[in-house]
């Protein structure tokens, strides 16, 4: 008896047509996949999806869900801290300790500072330093890397778009503070800073021709120079400016009458490149004789300095405080 034979090779035409039909249902099978927003699937089954990145804070790669996200800075400055911490936390609680750091065990911190470029404009935000909080204080991270695509200030909270951050701790056995994604943090008021404020209204500063008001200004012997400190928020010999500071400026004199040396932009809103001392010739600088002089020193400045490309004008009256040196 003579089989039944269980299958009959197909022509070569009928195998093109079947390909045709079935490269014509995956093509029909996608348009209907992207009409409804569904994934489009893979042409190869045995294709390994990508890995999808972590997003938020991480800590040495573990997720991290913090319990607040505030945000301050120094009154009549731009910059802004947040702070983020793995407990409760309170606007009140940050000003209590503001400018230094609250003391919170496994919280870190970093600054957000908006430059000033050429000409006064306003560059994109950017990080400017971070420290990680302990319960016996602060300690300063490395960024292995810090990015954002820029930030938003309203009223009640501040919105970072696009922050990367890789933040590590310094010695044996670091730690990695890690951030993707977007953040949001609550807007606490900027603190006042405790130095008493010396305004100085017979004084006209101008950067780049935008006006500058002067609230702190002191002279201090340094290297055979003497420098003339202005500040926008106030300050004190004893001021540390590492943190809270956008602005400030060093004026360098020296000899006797005293001369200008060199201007210096400072804070975190200027690069280090802000320094000059093209105008020095016909800056005028009248000030006594230092060595007779008050703790209050009354002086006279009119002139414009070149300081890496921004025009620092100043005219007018300073009385600064002289910090003098304590005695061994």
């Amino acid at each position: 008896m003579q089989r039944r034979p269980l299958g009959r090779r197909a022509s070569p035409a009928r195998s093109e047509v079947a390909l045709r039909a079935v490269g014509l249902l995956v093509i029909v099978i996608a348009l209907a996949c992207s009409r409804r927003g569904e994934p489009v699937p893979s042409a190869s089954a045995s294709s390994a999806s990508a890995p999808v990145p972590p997003r938020g804070f991480r800590i040495d790669g573990e997720p991290f869900a913090p319990a607040a996200i505030l945000a301050t800075g120094t009154e009549g400055e731009a910059s802004w801290r947040l702070t983020v911490a793995p407990k409760p936390m309170t606007c009140d609680d940050l000003a209590a300790s503001y400018p230094e750091h609250p003391k919170e065990d496994g919280a870190l911190d970093f600054w957000l500072v908006e430059p000033v470029g050429r000409g006064g404009s306003r560059e994109p935000w950017a990080y400017r330093s971070g420290h990680e909080l302990t319960a016996s204080g602060a300690r300063s991270l490395v960024a292995r890397g810090a990015m954002l695509d820029g930030v938003t200030v309203n009223e009640d909270r501040i919105a970072v778009k696009g922050l990367e951050l890789s933040l590590q701790t310094r010695g044996p056995n670091p730690r990695l503070y890690q951030h993707d994604g977007d953040l949001i943090a609550r807007r606490c008021p900027r603190v006042r800073r405790p130095e008493a404020a010396h305004p100085q209204p017979k004084l006209t500063l101008t950067l780049d021709g935008e006006s500058v008001a002067i609230r702190g200004a002191t002279l201090r012997d340094e290297g055979g120079k003497v420098y003339l400190r202005l500040t926008r928020a106030p300050h004190r010999c004893d001021s540390v400016f590492t943190e809270g500071f956008d602005f400030y400026l060093d004026l360098a004199l020296v000899g006797s009458p005293l001369k200008v040396s060199h201007v210096a932009l400072l804070g975190g809103a200027f690069p280090e490149s802000a320094t000059g001392s093209k105008g020095k010739e016909t800056f005028v600088v009248d000030a006594p004789a230092l060595g007779a002089a008050p703790r209050d020193v009354t002086m006279r400045v009119d002139g414009t300095l070149d300081a890496g490309g921004y025009a620092v004008a100043m005219k007018g009256e300073v009385v600064a405080t002289r910090c003098v040196v304590a005695p061994k």
